[in-house]
């Protein structure tokens, strides 16, 4: 196995505005850290680069979640 320290936990929220079809998977990120919301900052900033502009008014829905676990590095080989 692997060491506790050796192994990268990122999280991501599949999100979007309430009466859309458009959901953004969004990384947990440290960029924003001490924000209220960081993935709703992070959503809207993104939203904004795709598609030219922000739902003003609307929530935010959380469609689903993603955690994944790696450990960087080589791939070992199989014995």
């Amino acid at each position: 196995g692997y060491s506790e320290e050796s192994i990268v936990i990122e999280k991501y929220l599949n999100m979007r505005y309430e009466g859309t079809d458009n959901a953004i998977m969004i990384k947990e990120s440290k960029h924003h850290a001490g924000v209220k919301l960081p993935y709703a900052k992070t959503f809207v900033e993104q939203y904004h680069r795709e598609f030219g502009f922000e739902l003003e008014g609307r929530d935010i829905l959380i469609d689903d979640f993603r955690v994944r676990a790696l450990v960087p590095g080589a791939t070992p080989t199989p014995p």
